[in-house]
């Protein structure tokens, strides 16, 4: 209860342990900071940057661009992606298109228009495989680096970007 009266970036708690009270100072972590709210699709494929959730499923740092495939004739078929009980777990992380490193989705965005105009390109990726150890919980086995090439293909969706708006509680398509 406290945690949605603060203001603040943190809370100040007094507790009681072994008869002594004591203030304890804990940071608040706001989840609506932290979900995706911006995706891709391009190729047949989705590109996102991980939320807390899918990180943990994939392995992966929060933030970490990684993608899934959205539509069976994806362009980026030659790329192994993980499915375990019919759960996509995002273990691939995207690192570079031919040669230029790709951190954020923006950059991604930005260099799309220069990929379709050259049609023929390479990704370079990282698989890093995850195993499930338990339920619901995963192991980062391999972390394992690969290139692939790429063809786009003129016949499928025109590349767009989907934004949570969080007002209308629902996602809004932009074309690139």
């Amino acid at each position: 209860m406290e945690q949605n009266k603060s203001t603040r970036d943190h809370i100040l708690l007094t507790i009681c342990r072994k008869g002594c009270f004591q203030d304890i100072t804990i940071p608040l972590y706001n989840l609506e900071d932290h979900r995706v709210n911006r995706m891709v699709q391009f190729g047949g494929t989705v590109f996102f940057e991980t939320d807390d959730f899918s990180s943990r499923l994939g392995g992966v740092l929060p933030k970490t661009l990684t993608f899934c495939f959205a539509q069976p004739n994806t362009i980026f078929k030659e790329i192994f992606h993980s499915s375990f009980e019919k759960i996509k777990v995002y273990t691939l992380k995207l690192v570079a298109v031919n040669g230029e490193p790709i951190y954020r989705l923006d950059e991604l965005i930005t260099g799309i228009p220069t990929w379709i105009k050259q049609k023929y390109f390479t990704v370079d990726y990282i698989n890093h495989a995850n195993e499930p150890i338990l339920e619901k919980s995963y192991l980062s086995v391999a972390q394992d680096r690969y290139k692939a090439n790429v063809a786009y293909d003129t016949t499928l969706e025109l590349p767009k970007i989907w934004i949570w708006n969080a007002v209308k509680l629902q996602w809004e398509e932009k074309l690139i």
